[in-house]
């Protein structure tokens, strides 16, 4: 006597002998060229972003981002920023500073975890880089790893992303 998984697999097997099943292949069509870029990238990502609720600034000079976050800060009347330990723009944190400004580092310790973040909670105002702004769509890729963490771009409500123009 056959089990009855046998006995479905044998229909099964049976039926498909007899299906009358369409050929698919090609039947779906490759996607879509993209329209070309008429103009430059940034400003196609610049537009994008704002179409999003983003604000785009492009700034020159280490001192033109840190007046940038500073105004935020004080926009929210504080003086501290959350950001990654390892910003990738050389002097920014004396910048700040010399503005009045503090990076608070936002990782995380395991022995005081709960702590620290109850002391992360208030930040208003996060700083990060970027690994790559995506044109179409006005969206910033981020890179997260135990150095740079999502915390600094998730918790606060202002959220400052450093993207080099080439990216």
């Amino acid at each position: 006597m056959a089990s009855s998984r046998t006995e479905i697999l044998a229909r099964i097997r049976r039926a498909k002998q007899r299906a009358l099943l369409p050929d698919v292949t090609g039947l779906t069509p490759p996607p879509p060229e993209p329209p070309p870029f008429d103009r430059p990238l940034i400003d196609v990502f610049e537009e994008a972003l704002r179409a999003v609720q983003g604000a785009p600034h492009r700034c020159a000079t280490v001192e033109e981002v840190a007046d940038l976050i500073a105004q935020q800060c004080r926009a929210q009347g504080q003086r501290e920023a959350l950001a990654w330990v390892d910003l990738p723009l050389p002097g920014l944190t004396q910048a700040l500073q010399a503005q009045g400004v503090t990076l608070i580092p936002s990782r995380l310790t395991d022995p005081d975890r709960q702590a620290n973040y109850a002391g992360m909670e208030h930040i208003m105002v996060g700083v990060t880089g970027a690994a790559a702004g995506l044109a179409r769509t006005g969206s910033i890729v981020l890179h997260a790893d135990r150095a740079h963490g999502r915390l600094a771009s998730l918790l606060p409500d202002i959220h400052i992303a450093l993207l080099p123009i080439d990216r």
